[in-house]
């Protein structure tokens, strides 16, 4: 992933666009943001989850170990 996803920390969300398309790829997502501002996220086949989830960035990073067993990247870099 980029690293542009750091540019979204300690903003508020204000809207998010979920759309698909016939091309690749094939799904983008767009947070929208307060201060007129947005990020967009692609990929051929992305979903989420049914709901926020209670628990804090220690918590989320054990789920994120166990779920992907692979490398994670955690933003602003501790």
């Amino acid at each position: 992933m980029k690293a542009g996803i750091d540019n979204i920390l300690g903003k508020t969300i204000s809207s998010v666009i979920v759309a698909e398309n016939k091309k690749s790829p094939k799904k983008r997502g767009f947070l929208v943001f307060s201060d007129d501002t947005y990020f967009e996220f692609y990929g051929e086949n992305f979903s989420c989850t049914s709901g926020v989830d209670k628990g804090g960035l220690d918590k989320a990073t054990q789920y994120a170990h166990a779920m992907s067993g692979s490398i994670i990247k955690i933003y602003p870099k501790a």
